[in-house]
């Protein structure tokens, strides 16, 4: 592995270095993996506490096995329908293909699919972030009501994080790196209270049932789980 390969990442959470260094010493013998693309707010340069450190694989054939660390966070896709997928909005693969870096991609793979979409890469579904959202402020008030505040504190950035995305996908922005939205929704929506809620979320030190409420005052009322 060229040191120069892993140079684009620029800020690595727990193990996440040596495990990628061993992972990419090793992937050539592992025959199904196509590309390996890092992505987020490791080649970003912006982080929060609970930030993971994200990886794209595309395979040929049989699903890999592949074991990391808890936070390197891993999502295959089969290399023969990743441009079926990108084509209709894919999320993960859309963000990893306009915000992402290839670490290993001995077939040109991944470059072939980059240059076939350009910058042309399709916005994800505003409706589904809004699901989404709607969710997990479901799950979140579920957990709250049992006890689990960690549990529902994470739902509740996932929720914040989702209808920030929805918003700025609605005005035609794709959504970047989380730590970068707040920042992409001040500048079409300068006084959005949803930008704070998700700051607070991301590094606020605030109650899950305060940030619930919050949540719970914006427009949109079929989100405020009433």
């Amino acid at each position: 592995m060229a040191e120069n390969t892993i140079n684009v990442v620029r800020r690595w959470v727990g193990n996440s270095e040596s495990w990628l260094r061993d992972f990419l010493a090793n992937v050539p013998a592992m025959s199904s993996v196509v590309s390996v693309v890092v992505m987020g707010s490791a080649v970003r340069g912006r982080m929060h506490r609970r930030s993971d450190f994200d990886l794209v694989i595309l395979f040929r054939g049989k699903h890999p096995s592949i074991k990391s660390p808890i936070e390197v966070d891993i999502r295959m896709y089969p290399f023969e329908t990743a441009e079926e997928q990108l084509a209709a909005g894919h999320e993960i693969i859309g963000w990893a293909m306009k915000f992402g870096t290839a670490l290993y991609d001995p077939e040109g793979a991944w470059e072939l699919l980059r240059t076939k979409f350009g910058d042309r890469v399709p916005l994800p579904s505003a409706s589904e972030a809004a699901e989404r959202a709607r969710q997990s402020l479901v799950r979140a008030r579920e957990m709250l009501g049992i006890g689990d505040d960690s549990a529902a504190d994470d739902l509740i950035l996932a929720a914040a994080t989702q209808l920030v995305r929805e918003r700025l996908i609605r005005s035609r922005i794709f959504p970047a790196s989380r730590p970068e939205l707040p920042g992409q929704l001040r500048a079409i929506s300068p006084h959005d209270p949803l930008a704070q809620i998700l700051e607070d979320a991301m590094y606020g030190d605030v109650a899950p049932s305060d940030l619930l409420d919050r949540i719970g005052t914006l427009p949109r009322a079929e989100l405020s789980l009433r």
